[in-house]
């Protein structure tokens, strides 16, 4: 008996160290938890289906039209030829990364769209949790548990980043490029400048953040011509995936590229959701209507020179803009902020430092020091 009691005192001293490790990490494994409990909250969302198997008046059934345009050697491109660069007819307005990925699907043998529906959507909930992975540990580390449980998961259940996810839009891929990229500044920023060109050749609505990135590696106090040189090399490695696959349609019709990809900008407005702009309550078009969102935008650029905010900071800044004064407004928009709204918060904290508590409860904690 004696020696059963010894046994059992050496296993629970031997599994102590164990019980505090897990006493100190509980709040990682509370967030574990949290994640898995969200993870099956999602599949159970994906399971819904809420276009019902209609995803051929969704922007991703046009988007597989043009990469099966692309298999069978037809330029998507070119349809663009005649328009009045206001009033869309689903032209092809992206950048052709994804395109290639969808005709590359194609080539391999999976030539309906339900066959490349059935790959598309289990990625999108992959892309989708991943990214609310990634903003759980990253903030975790540079937030602490409470801004992990809030950055994560003010992607993974909001209504914004489901809606895409479920309507099959590719707008998450290019957000999860952008996201690494950011990260990886500015330790590793040639990689960092690559897979920034990797997002806006999936969708280039990131080609708002070129100047913060830009500017992040610029620095006053030097010569112009030495922030010329480094501005022209971070272009050159932005440029570069971008450049290789347009090379083929701009060999194939460079103006209907060049057409198609600035005629977001010319566009009449319009979206889903019926809150008219600046612009088009004046009865701005092309262009013209792009002056009170450019403006906005510089004041965030000029804030990065200066130092004042950070680069997740401006990434919340302006895709808020964005989205506040486009003349075009989607659903698919949304879900870019959400994705930088805790590292945004984490990025403040660390600028600022760590707030001071209220002036009460300062003279209380006096006054009992006092006692």
């Amino acid at each position: 008996m004696g020696s059963s009691v010894h046994k059992l005192s050496d296993m629970l001293q031997s599994l102590s160290p164990t019980f505090f490790s897990l006493q100190i990490h509980r709040p990682a494994l509370l967030g574990l938890l949290s994640l898995v409990a969200t993870l099956l909250v999602i599949i159970n969302v994906y399971k819904v289906d809420t276009q019902h198997g209609r995803y051929k008046g969704n922007d991703i059934f046009y988007i597989w039209s043009d990469g099966k345009a692309i298999a069978n050697g037809v330029n998507p491109y070119s349809r663009i030829h005649g328009s009045d660069m206001l009033k869309n007819e689903k032209y092809t307005t992206y950048l052709p990364g994804f395109f290639l990925l969808v005709s590359a699907y194609i080539k391999l043998g999976y030539e309906s769209f339900n066959e490349w529906i059935a790959f598309w959507r289990p990625a999108s909930l992959v892309i989708h949790f991943s990214i609310g992975l990634l903003l759980y540990f990253v903030l975790l580390l540079r937030g602490g548990f409470w801004l992990a449980l809030l950055g994560s998961h003010f992607w993974l259940i909001s209504r914004w980043p489901l809606g895409i996810m479920n309507s099959g839009q590719i707008d998450a891929l290019a957000i999860l490029f952008l996201l690494i990229s950011l990260l990886l500044l500015p330790h590793y920023r040639k990689v960092a400048l690559i897979l920034f060109g990797v997002s806006l050749s999936v969708k280039q609505i990131g080609i708002f953040m070129l100047p913060v990135y830009l500017l992040l590696n610029s620095d006053l106090a030097k010569p112009f011509i030495w922030n010329l040189r480094q501005g022209f090399k971070d272009l050159f490695y932005i440029s570069l995936v971008p450049f290789i696959i347009c090379l083929p349609f701009l060999i194939w019709d460079a103006s209907g590229l060049l057409m198609s990809l600035i005629f977001s900008a010319t566009r009449s407005s319009g979206g889903h959701l019926k809150v008219p702009s600046v612009d088009e309550i004046l009865g701005y078009v092309g262009l013209l209507a792009k002056i009170p969102m450019i403006f906005m935008m510089a004041t965030v650029y000029f804030l990065v020179l200066e130092r004042r905010i950070g680069k997740f900071t401006a990434s919340l800044a302006i895709f808020l803009i964005f989205m506040s004064f486009n003349s075009v407004i989607f659903k698919q928009y949304m879900p870019w902020f959400c994705a930088f709204l805790g590292l945004a918060i984490a990025e403040s904290q660390r600028l600022a430092g760590p707030l001071k508590p209220p002036v009460l409860a300062q003279v209380q904690t006096d006054a009992s020091t006092k006692d």
